[in-house]
């Protein structure tokens, strides 16, 4: 399944990819299901807690469970204020 758009002058905004990822979970049908979202860890970039946010956001209240997974790889584990920076929860 392939849906989004891009450009190569300007990063999409933050609406723009809330209706991206909006019209794939519609897809997925994800009402009533238990969801597993892998996020990458602090070594990777990328918006993390933007997408963080918008799954949360987009699915809380639909899915019977969302659960949320750091990949870490060989990495060692993220304390609890690493995973808050990551997640955008300690923004002032």
């Amino acid at each position: 399944m392939v849906i989004g758009t891009g450009t190569t002058d300007r990063m999409l905004e933050a609406g723009q990819v809330r209706g991206i990822l909006a019209e794939g979970l519609a897809k997925l049908e994800p009402d009533g299901k238990n969801v597993l979202i892998i996020l990458p860890d602090h070594t990777r970039s990328g918006p993390v807690a933007m997408f963080f946010e918008l799954f949360c956001e987009l699915l809380s209240g639909r899915v019977k469970q969302l659960n949320f997974l750091i990949a870490l790889g060989t990495h060692p584990p993220l304390g609890p204020d690493k995973m808050d920076t990551l997640l955008g929860m300690n923004a002032a």
